[in-house]
């Protein structure tokens, strides 16, 4: 029974997703990989509009600028998520230790043993004090 309901499930998902866009933004979103390559090939945008508007596409070109930075703005989350979920190289540099420092915690020197003198190096910086001026309190006026 399980198997018949996946079955079923990803041919509905498979029709909707060969469905027709149901918005101009995921029009733009779809025609992304051909615009972008339009614009590598030195076409200006407003030939490309021009194009669009030819193939039926009602579409302004304060819409059009709107319409292509959402679609750039999905494609680059869509490209996040999938780094994301794929550790790269940098990000397991990024956990690792920096190369000042010992996993211990010590402090090294640019090519030497740790140095004797880190807590002075570590030490923070003293916190500011704020003086406040001697200014006579209500009870003085009363």
């Amino acid at each position: 029974m399980k198997e018949d309901a996946v079955v079923i499930a990803a041919q509905r998902l498979d029709k909707l997703n060969a469905s027709e866009p149901t918005t101009l933004t995921e029009v733009v979103t779809r025609l992304l990989p051909q615009i972008e390559e339009s614009l590598r090939q030195r076409r200006t945008y407003p030939e490309i509009l021009a194009e669009l508007r030819l193939a039926g596409l009602e579409i302004n070109a304060k819409s059009f600028g709107t319409f292509l930075f959402r679609a750039r703005a999905k494609t680059a989350k869509r490209l996040t998520r999938v780094e994301a979920q794929t550790p790269t190289e940098s990000a397991v540099e990024l956990r690792s230790p920096p190369p000042n420092r010992t996993t211990e915690g010590q402090v090294r020197s640019q090519n030497g043993p740790p140095v004797e003198n880190a807590e002075r190096i570590i030490r923070p910086k003293p916190a500011r004090v704020i003086e406040h001026n001697d200014t006579p309190s209500l009870k003085d006026f009363i």
